[in-house]
């Protein structure tokens, strides 16, 4: 799913692929970054491993919205240690279609958060 290149300041840039959601297992776990921003936070990764770690029979997706994304060497590890999770690239519009969120994408109402920053527990 990815394809990398380490850059100086020892992070790694990921070009993510986009893959059709119907492809992935009917239990995974499904964390989704919307932001648009090319890196997770430290406590986004821990979600990430922590479904990986406790669910290591199911996939874990982290899909985000951009199709490159950069991330701490220290993760080139994870796909011997979590060969359960795949980052990738999410075509928002193909992931809402047929859901009620679809119509609040075309109204612009997901981009008008009254929170100042993403939130992800």
């Amino acid at each position: 799913m990815l394809e990398s290149c380490q850059s100086e300041n020892d992070e790694v840039q990921q070009t993510l692929k986009t893959i059709d959601p119907s492809k992935i297992q009917e239990n995974a776990i499904y964390l989704m970054e919307t932001s648009g921003l090319p890196m997770l936070s430290p406590k986004q990764l821990c979600a990430v491993e922590s479904a990986a770690l406790h669910h290591p029979n199911r996939s874990v997706v982290m899909a985000v919205n951009n199709t490159f994304l950069q991330l701490p060497i220290v993760l080139k590890s994870w796909s011997e240690m979590y060969p359960n999770v795949m980052f990738i690239n999410m075509d928002i519009v193909q992931w809402l279609n047929g859901t009620i969120l679809l119509p609040w994408l075309s109204k612009n109402l997901l981009d008008k958060s009254p929170l100042d920053k993403p939130v992800m527990p």
